[in-house]
């Protein structure tokens, strides 16, 4: 009976590697349970074991393009709201400019402390409130749990940087994830 050695071959090592990324992101992204964290914590290991052990293995971003998504979209809902926010007490500000003047408690150049002759008529201001634009039903925020593992991956490929170019290839994508 001839021993037979089975080796992986790098399609089968880069399946893996991309499974255990997935499967890492998936339970990080779903209702948080100990079990489901335990398989996580040991996902990423498995992956850290994964690119120890095996050079060059080809990493898909395709599964962290979700994670960016929610944080543009995160990040955009934060600014449209800070800018709803903003033009509302801009408008409130010129609207309390405006009635100041027309009930006569800006400067009068006459002198005389009495208001002129002619009849000052109010500016009517119209506050057109502009509804911010809904974001979308399906879209919800990112988890913080979604972004721990995002984090604990990256980390594990700044272990490995001369094994693997994942992190330098994508770093702008890289950087969606990680920016404020």
């Amino acid at each position: 009976c001839a021993k037979v050695m089975f080796t992986l071959d790098p399609g089968m090592v880069d399946t893996m590697a991309n499974f255990l990324v997935r499967i890492t992101l998936l339970i990080a992204d779903s209702k948080p349970d100990t079990t489901q964290q335990k398989l996580g914590q040991r996902a990423v290991a498995l992956f850290q074991h994964t690119i120890f052990k095996w050079k060059h293995i080809c990493i898909q971003f395709m599964y962290f393009d979700r994670v960016i998504t929610m944080c543009a979209e995160d990040n955009s809902a934060v600014k449209m709201t800070s800018n709803t926010a903003m033009g509302t007490s801009e408008r409130k500000s010129k609207e309390k400019i405006s009635k100041g003047k027309a009930s006569g408690k800006g400067n009068n150049k006459g002198g005389s402390g009495k208001s002129s002759n002619k009849a000052s008529s109010p500016k009517q201001t119209v506050s057109s409130t502009v509804p911010p634009t809904k974001i979308k039903d399906e879209a919800k925020p990112i988890s913080g749990g979604l972004l721990i593992a995002c984090l604990d991956l990256f980390i594990v490929l700044l272990h490995f940087p001369s094994q693997n170019s994942f992190l330098l290839d994508n770093a702008p994508k890289v950087m969606g994830v990680l920016r404020p």
